[in-house]
C-alpha cells in the first residue's frame, strides 16, 4: 500500500523523520550547551555557599538527569553515561557538599563537554573507557555527598 501513495514533493515519511530528528538533535545540541553553561554557573554559586549549596547541587542534578535521559536519542551515548554517574553520584545529597564534592561535579561537566563537542556517532569509547577509572578515582577521594 505504501508504494501506491506518491510522495509529496518527492520527499518520502522517512525524510520527513529524518528532517524532524535532525532538527531536535540541533535543538538538543543547544540545549546542552545552555545547561552545561548553568550548571558550571551553578558550580561557581555552590563554591561560595559551602554552607548551604543543597539547591544549587539539586539543580545541576535536574539539568544532568534531562541531558542524561535525551543523550541516546540524538546520537551522544556518552552523555547518558557521564550523565547517570554524575547523577548517581548526587542523586541523594541532604547535606552541603564540599569543595572535593564540586570538583567531581566539575569534572564530570567538563567530560559532558567534551563529548558533546565531537560529532554524535564518533567514537568515543576509548575517552570513555580512560575517563571511567579517572572518574572513579577521584569519587573515591572526594568520597561521597550526603
Amino acid at each position: 500500500m505504501k508504494e501506491d501513495m506518491p510522495a509529496l514533493a518527492g520527499k518520502s515519511a522517512d525524510d520527513d523523520l529524518d528532517a524532524a530528528m535532525g532538527a531536535l538533535k540541533k535543538e538538543f545540541e543547544v540545549a546542552v550547551g545552555e545547561s552545561l553553561e548553568r550548571c558550571r554557573a551553578l558550580v561557581e554559586e555552590a563554591k561560595e555557599a559551602l554552607d548551604d549549596n543543597i539547591s544549587h547541587v539539586k539543580e545541576i542534578f535536574g539539568l544532568v538527569h534531562n541531558l542524561k535521559g535525551q543523550g541516546l536519542t540524538f546520537g551522544y551515548p556518552a552523555v547518558t553515561r557521564i550523565g547517570a554517574s554524575l547523577c548517581d553520584y548526587i542523586r541523594f545529597v541532604t547535606q552541603p557538599v564540599t569543595a572535593g564534592h564540586l570538583l567531581v561535579v566539575s569534572t564530570h561537566l567538563e567530560a559532558l563537554d567534551y563529548v558533546t563537542s565531537r560529532e554524535a556517532g564518533e567514537p568515543v569509547q576509548m575517552v570513555w573507557d580512560e575517563l571511567v577509572p579517572k572518574l572513579d578515582l577521584l569519587i573515591f577521594r572526594a568520597g561521597s555527598p550526603r
